[in-house]
């Protein structure tokens, strides 16, 4: 069987998925980056909403996106909360057709998953006989 390329397997390269990225990210990019106001007091902090974008399709949590780009958590919420959920959903999707890939693949515990996950299916419980068993030991007649 031939090997699968990495476009055949659903592997987008980075320059198109690039291209692809959503105008409201776009829009804010240039919002950010623009130095129309002076603004009295600390200088604001320039964050690449780009950045921000790619960190929530990898599902990162607030804390760690904020980490990794310097600021509060705070700033992020406030700012770049419609980014962040664009990039979720994005991962999201994405996952969602890796896994379904898999199957398709043959693997057969992702599709265990799947089936249990989005099918509602269970493993079939097993059934038991309940039976009692009596024991009767008397100490005093222990056999020599």
């Amino acid at each position: 069987m031939a090997k699968k390329t990495r476009r055949e397997m659903g592997i987008v390269p980075l320059n198109e998925r690039l291209a692809a990225v959503p105008q409201e990210v776009k829009d804010c990019a240039i919002e950010v980056y623009s130095e129309e106001c002076k603004a009295v007091g600390r200088p604001r902090k320039k964050i690449d909403p780009m950045q921000v974008y790619e960190l929530a399709q990898i599902h990162c949590t607030m804390e760690e996106m904020a980490r990794v780009l310097l600021v509060g958590t705070d700033v992020l919420e406030r700012n770049f909360a419609e980014i962040i959920s664009l990039g979720r959903s994005e991962g999201k999707a994405s996952l969602r057709r890796d896994m379904f890939a898999e199957t398709k693949q043959r693997n057969t515990g992702m599709m265990i998953w799947l089936s249990k996950n989005y099918l509602g299916m269970k493993d079939a419980e097993p059934t038991q006989q309940q039976t009692q068993i009596n024991f009767n030991v008397n100490v005093n007649e222990v056999p020599k």
